[in-house]
């Protein structure tokens, strides 16, 4: 017998509450389809013409499907990973005419990612083989 009054005393409140505030039903927002569609459509054009200006191209003929690029600030040569699993050292100079390009490692495989390490080393990701460090 003791135990009903507490119990109405918690229930009691509950459903005064309810009473009061009349719990909202659960509906979805309508979906606001006239503010999601543009007005207009966008168009954009399929060449930038302003991407290359200013750029050079080097090794032209001379590196076959060259993937990622890894530039060495120090010494000035930008690293490169071939389709044909070499990877490349361009030496640049003043002008991209007098550039040299070097086969440097073939790694026997793809490269496809160049980073230069905390300790100046080349990280490679090669397609076939496990990573190296050379």
């Amino acid at each position: 017998m003791a135990y009903k009054i507490p119990v109405v005393l918690l229930i009691l409140p509950v459903i005064v509450a309810v009473l009061l505030y009349q719990l909202d039903t659960f509906d979805p927002v309508p979906y606001p389809d006239h503010e999601l569609t543009p007005k207009q459509p966008l168009f954009v054009p399929k060449r930038n013409s302003h991407m290359l200006h200013g750029s050079e191209k080097i090794g032209v003929g001379q590196l076959l499907g060259p993937e990622d690029i890894a530039y060495d600030p120090i010494t000035g040569v930008i690293y490169t990973g071939c389709a044909d699993g070499w990877i490349s050292r361009v030496m640049v100079n003043e002008s991209a005419a007098d550039s040299k390009v070097e086969r440097w490692v073939n790694t026997g495989g793809r490269p496809l990612g160049l980073v230069r390490g905390h300790h100046g080393e080349l990280i490679v990701a090669d397609a076939v083989k496990v990573s190296e460090t050379i």
